[in-house]
């Protein structure tokens, strides 16, 4: 089974994806030191970065749509009132 940093030779936008799919919030990483680490310059580079940064931005959509939803549930549950009374 082939890693990011493999498959980066062959679709760096599909590496930048994968990539960004273990990515959280307090590691270190950056997209770019990323990038460094499999040693993508010029247009791989590039493709590289925005597979990461697509890969975010969907992550960010999925979660605010989770979130409505969540926060939707909520209102239901409080309009139907305290079942204890």
């Amino acid at each position: 089974m082939e890693n990011w940093e493999q498959i980066a030779q062959r679709d760096p936008f599909l590496a930048g994806v994968i990539a960004a799919a273990g990515w959280l919030p307090w590691m270190e990483e950056t997209a770019e030191s990323t990038a460094d680490t499999a040693g993508l310059t010029g247009e791989a580079r590039a493709r590289f970065l925005n597979g990461w940064h697509t890969a975010m931005e969907d992550d960010e959509a999925q979660r605010k749509a989770d979130l409505e939803k969540y926060l939707d549930e909520m209102q239901r549950q409080a309009a139907k009132g305290d079942p204890a009374r």
